[in-house]
């Protein structure tokens, strides 16, 4: 598998005969429950390419044997085509979608809502998704390059899966064409094709809102080392509205986050270990028969990614009634931080700078 993920890499890479824009396949979301979808004449076909229906308006619903449209089994994998805009789960998409069936992890009959796009359109919602559409055109530039890095490794990596990325933070938000912007497409225009390479490969292009001061290195953020994603001290994130942060849980709430660790009282919560970003490496979760002892990551899935915002924690105040954490930055602080892109804009520097800064010793090139 790992001979062909680097043959196909560096196929996709330095392929000089007919090399074209790649296409994307996202899951746009994925459903237990009925499923609606709009649109002006949507023609809804099988696997075999029979039309079932043509409709501006479906309803599709996961059973224990395949995908139901009113009321009958229509196969475990259908397309739907538009020439006009369809809206799905909120948003809006163009051209096309595919549904697939399948049983979830607790088999459970559920549906796949895949999106095929092409990855500059793709990368148009996804950079406005992910960055405001509103910061500087540098900063942008270095989001679609990351950015069209990461889904192409994702789609060499998964390259046999039914889709490539998923549309969430799990891997990027996509939302579609509603969230498109005529700054983002600019930005994706002036780099055209352009990935992130290191000695040869496509990098593991990761990014996240606001690294505190310090970026986290791959080998204490995913257990694996990446020469191009150390530990690197930053000093343009400091005008993120989550440089510093407070975030205050009462007992009660600490003790429902954390009953799979302990079901006992918590009695105090102390700071183990750090990584060399001055992350939580692991914590001491106490109470007054033992100590449970936890990484910071874990931690922070617990009480809640959006309001325990990083494990980058100064300082924790525990009493009686309440726990309150003190940190630095938002996410995960591997690779590029996004607030320090912008602030190295600001600043003067070029997108390619920017990258050069975040993932040292790579090299930008054009893939088409």
């Amino acid at each position: 598998m790992l001979f062909q993920y680097i043959f196909i890499s560096l196929f996709f890479l330095f392929s000089a005969v007919g090399f074209s824009e790649q296409m994307l396949r996202v899951n746009i979301g994925r459903s237990n429950v009925p499923v609606h979808m709009t649109g002006k004449t949507l023609i809804i076909k099988n696997e075999s390419g029979e039309t079932l229906s043509q409709t501006n308006s479906a309803t599709f619903t996961p059973t224990q044997t395949g995908i139901s449209l009113a009321g009958k089994n229509i196969g475990k994998k259908i397309f739907i085509t538009s020439k006009e805009p369809m809206q799905v789960f909120g948003r809006t998409y163009l051209d096309e979608n595919e549904i697939l069936w399948q049983k979830s992890s607790d088999n459970k009959p559920e549906i796949i809502i895949i999106h095929p796009v092409s990855l500059e359109r793709y990368l148009i919602s996804t950079v406005a998704s992910e960055m405001s559409s509103s910061w500087h055109e540098e900063a942008l530039k270095a989001q679609a390059i990351t950015a069209r890095t990461y889904a192409l490794w994702q789609k060499f990596r998964r390259i046999h899966e039914p889709y490539h990325v998923s549309s969430t933070v799990n891997d990027q938000v996509y939302n579609g064409i509603g969230h498109n912007h005529p700054n983002t497409q600019k930005a994706v225009e002036a780099t055209n094709g352009q990935v992130i390479t290191f000695e040869s490969e496509l990098i593991e292009a990761y990014f996240s809102s606001t690294c505190g001061g310090y970026t986290e290195s791959s080998k204490e953020g995913w257990g694996k080392f990446l020469a191009y994603l150390p530990v690197t001290r930053c000093t343009y994130c400091q005008s993120s509205p989550t440089y510093t942060w407070k975030t205050t849980f009462t007992q009660q709430e600490l003790k429902n986050a954390l009953k799979s660790v302990t079901k006992q009282p918590i009695t105090g919560i102390t700071i183990r270990e750090k990584t060399d970003s001055g992350r939580i490496k692991t914590i001491d979760i106490k109470t007054k028969k033992s100590s449970q002892q936890i990484t910071g990551s874990k931690l922070r899935n617990l009480l809640g990614n959006a309001k325990l915002k990083s494990t980058f924690v100064t300082n924790i105040d525990f009493n009686s009634r309440t726990v309150t954490f003190s940190g630095k930055g938002f996410g995960h602080g591997v690779g590029m931080c996004q607030y320090g892109a912008l602030g190295m804009a600001k600043a003067g520097k070029s997108a390619n700078d920017i990258i050069q800064f975040y993932f040292p010793g790579t090299e930008i090139r054009a893939m088409y």
